[in-house]
């Protein structure tokens, strides 16, 4: 049995932090990221949502804790604050550490970075466009 950690609100309390760490378990992977722990109510514990991580590169369980320095964190989980999505595969990223790898081509993220005929979306970090 896992030993019972936090709550959220516990964690936000006095101004506490607002973003979580999710590590690989497996020391050899050492794979990590961070999530912004807006999502979870007060009343949820991470403990309670821990079974439910798996790491991205090996698959093996994770483990959450509060991040130290109350840094929000990522902002969007669908693309991982890069704007841009795998067009074959809309919930990876485009670019970036987790970065779909199919080769396919990118898209706006539908959720942090919609386009619209009055608020055309952000293009990708160090995009230079083609030179006539």
């Amino acid at each position: 049995m896992r030993p019972q950690k936090i709550t959220f609100g516990e964690m936000r309390s006095a101004g506490g932090p607002t973003g979580i760490l999710v590590y690989c378990a497996d020391y050899r992977c050492s794979h990590s990221m961070e999530m912004c722990a807006d999502r979870w109510p007060d009343d949820v514990r991470l403990s309670d949502i821990e079974p439910r991580f798996l790491c991205r590169a090996c698959r093996c369980a994770a483990e959450l804790r509060a991040r130290e320095d109350g840094n929000a964190g990522m902002g969007c989980l669908v693309c991982e604050d890069e704007g841009w999505v795998c067009e074959n595969h809309p919930d990876q990223p485009f670019a970036g550490p987790h970065a779909c790898r199919c080769g396919g081509a990118g898209m706006p993220c539908p959720k942090c970075n919609p386009s619209t005929e009055e608020n055309p979306s952000r293009v990708p970090r160090g995009f230079k466009p083609d030179k006539k």
